[in-house]
């Protein structure tokens, strides 16, 4: 499918792609950027959990959809990304 511009509006026989605007918030899990969730203790990972509920919670009440998710880069990759040459 096309990149769509906000308010505007991209159909097939298929699929439906609708511009939109959102927002993105950054959760830090550990000074050390290295951790994963994995890797952390339980008060830790409550913690975590707990600020994601948070944030879920404020921002439902602006946006029909939101999304949490453990961002791990390279393996993180969004259908519209041009893969580079030294991705693996």
């Amino acid at each position: 499918m096309q990149d769509v511009a906000a308010n505007s509006s991209n159909e097939d026989d298929l699929l439906v792609c609708k511009g939109t605007t959102g927002e993105c918030r950054v959760i830090c899990f550990s000074p050390d950027h290295s951790v994963t969730v994995a890797e952390m203790d339980q008060p830790s990972i409550r913690r975590v959990v707990d600020t994601w509920q948070e944030e879920s919670v404020e921002l439902s009440q602006q946006y029909a959809f939101v999304q949490v998710f453990e961002n791990k880069g390279n393996r993180i990759r969004w259908e519209g990304q041009k893969k580079k040459p030294t991705d693996k």
